[in-house]
């Protein structure tokens, strides 16, 4: 298939930078293949259109629930260390999208192979945050600056705490080598990162379980990690989209679905506030990890037990009279007013 791959690989990366994403890491890594092609391309290739022939039905799905006060750019960069057998280069893989505590909207992603070796996995995340800022977030400052008002913080969410502390810190005395050959983009992000006056971006670490850039970076071969990666980048088959289980939610987010124990239960939610509810759903935000969102939620002050806020009653139909229920685009029904 050499004669014709780049054909039909740029034909599939027209769709996947459009609206599959969760092709991108594939159809590049057979890219990086054109000049040299063999027998086993054409068997990875071959696997990638039963792939896209057996998931037609996978859309690409944005929300926003939020005032624009609320939303926040959020940028997810990652990176596969020595992911490349060939050349033993990382994968550099980038997601940005739109975020609020009831929004998810992807805008852009990317996965791409760097173009330098690295000694180990900080100096492979510095390269992989390197690129997903000067080339994703900070361009789209423009767009951000119209659309969302004035005192926005953009989020760059980071999975790795060293290449963190060393954009915080602009050295690494334990690494010495990254200020020869790295020198450059270390300066540069702290420079616009930490520096005040600087771009309103916050740095932030990013559990390896919420990154949603690691589809773009390594193979999968669990379909249950495969469908909680899609899910992070809001992939989803078309025939969840409308569905809903019992609670009234969406079966969206049965994919982000687990049970916890009551001594896993946060602290700053009283359970035994809580009426009928065994099952919490993780939200589509990054709040997910702090508010696990139930039936109903009930948030009381610790000191005199007063109720603040009842976000969410038990699922109720107007045919009851106790009210207009209204449908938000996640799936979770809101009495109105509150």
């Amino acid at each position: 298939l050499q004669p014709v791959a780049a054909s039909i690989l740029m034909k599939i990366l027209y769709a996947a930078r459009m609206a599959r994403f969760d092709l991108l890491r594939a159809t590049c890594r057979l890219a990086c293949h054109i000049t040299k092609w063999t027998e086993e391309c054409d068997r990875r290739l071959y696997r990638l259109v039963c792939y896209i022939n057996s998931s037609l039905s996978m859309r690409m799905v944005g929300w926003i629930g939020d005032a624009p006060t609320d939303l926040a750019p959020c940028l997810y960069s990652d990176a596969d260390f020595a992911g490349c057998d060939r050349t033993e280069r990382s994968t550099t893989g980038v997601h940005l999208e739109v975020e609020g505590p009831n929004s998810r909207f992807p805008v852009n992603a990317c996965s791409k192979r760097q173009g330098c070796i690295s000694c180990s996995t900080p100096e492979a995340e510095l390269v992989a945050g390197f690129t997903a800022y000067k080339n994703f977030l900070m361009p789209s400052f423009d767009l951000w600056d119209v659309l969302l008002p004035n005192g926005y913080k953009a989020k760059f969410y980071e999975d790795n705490q060293a290449m963190i502390s060393v954009v915080t810190s602009g050295r690494n005395p334990t690494m010495r080598h990254l200020g020869r050959a790295h020198r450059i983009p270390i300066a540069w992000l702290h420079e616009r990162i930490v520096l005040e006056d600087e771009d309103p971006v916050e740095l932030t670490y990013c559990e390896s379980v919420y990154m949603a850039a690691d589809v773009y970076t390594k193979a999968f071969t669990d379909a249950t990690a495969w469908d909680h990666a899609c899910a992070l980048i809001n992939h989803f088959p078309a025939d969840i989209l409308s569905q809903l289980d019992r609670s009234g939610c969406s079966t969206i987010l049965s994919l982000r679905h687990g049970n916890l124990a009551l001594a896993d239960v946060p602290s700053c939610i009283k359970r035994e506030k809580v009426l009928n509810c065994t099952c919490f759903v993780t939200l589509p935000s990054k709040q997910a990890k702090y508010w696990p969102h139930v039936t109903r939620r009930v948030t009381t002050n610790l000191k005199d037990g007063a109720i603040l806020a009842d976000e969410t009653d038990p699922i109720r139909s107007p045919s009851t009279g106790s009210g207009t229920v209204n449908t938000y685009p996640w799936g979770v029904h809101r009495p109105t007013g509150e």
